[in-house]
């Protein structure tokens, strides 16, 4: 009976363990928001972020998941001193670390972007994900030259120990007229170069990345007349975009990374009277 007992105590005891190490792989590891176009209206000239977003502060800072924010681009409307400093100051009341992919609104004035954020494309590691911020406006969308040697370097050294490889951009770099990846039309196409790598050179790179890419762009959400969210999905790549300013379909992203690898990413809609989930899944677009 003694010996029946201590084996049906070890049964428990094993099952026990492999349940709180199912919890712990589905548990969220760490979160990250993921900001477009974040001065918002193109009607509202004043300094400063997009009130609505301002507004999602401090529940950003709420979430203790949350390490992160990244911001795609088209963050001050005028690229003025003024704007510059309106706009940091609202980043501040912002807990979390944030990192900037620059849009063309910031380079207008090459030397204030300098001055304020100062680089323009790097990466960086951080809970065992790789992290990049590139910059569009160099090449008319291309990467290409030495910011491509960065990218292709930078994939080569760190990719192999990350779970996951982000990547953070202003500009629809892959979009195309009359394809599956023109459905979401950009709010400019300031720029834009005649023809552009990204089908030629960098999606089939990113392709050979032997984990998960996720490459975010910001430049959506100006137009109630067109889409402000994109997904699509290509072997081990998602292409995503997210953007505000329109005043109907403003939204941004929250990116739970899970402790099993899962990644959720969850649409938070700005102007959604019945709850944030308003707008939908982002598969959906």
């Amino acid at each position: 009976m003694r010996i029946y007992s201590i084996k049906n105590i070890l049964i428990l005891f094993i099952l026990f363990q492999l349940l709180i190490g199912c919890k712990k792989n589905n548990s969220i590891k760490y979160s990250f928001f993921v900001a477009g176009h974040a001065y918002g209206s193109t009607d509202d000239k004043a300094p400063g972020l997009h009130p609505p977003f301002q507004q999602e502060f401090q529940k950003i800072n709420n979430n203790k998941n949350i390490e992160l924010g990244f911001f795609t681009g088209d963050l001050v409307h005028f690229p003025e001193p003024e704007y510059w400093e309106a706009a940091l100051e609202d980043l501040h009341k912002i807990n979390c670390e944030t990192h900037i992919a620059p849009g063309n609104h910031e380079t207008y004035h090459p030397h204030l972007f300098e001055k304020y954020i100062g680089k323009y494309y790097y990466a960086f590691e951080k809970n065992n994900d790789l992290f990049i911020i590139l910059n569009g406006n160099e090449n008319g969308w291309n990467i290409e030259g030495e910011q491509l040697s960065f990218l292709k370097n930078t994939i080569a050294e760190k990719a192999g120990k990350a779970k996951h490889v982000f990547i953070f951009i202003h500009q629809i770099i892959w979009w195309q007229k009359n394809t599956e990846f023109g459905k979401c039309t950009p709010n400019s196409f300031m720029h834009m170069a005649k023809t552009l790598n990204f089908h030629q050179e960098i999606l089939p790179f990113l392709k050979t990345i032997p984990k998960p890419v996720y490459l975010f762009a910001g430049d959506v959400g100006v137009f109630p007349d067109k889409p402000s969210l994109f997904h699509h999905k290509t072997n081990n790549v998602y292409l995503l975009a997210s953007g505000m300013g329109n005043n109907k379909t403003d939204n941004y992203l929250i990116a739970d990374v899970f402790e099993n690898g899962e990644i959720k990413i969850n649409v938070i809609g700005l102007n959604c009277e019945e709850g944030f989930e308003c707008l939908g899944e982002i598969e959906n677009y």
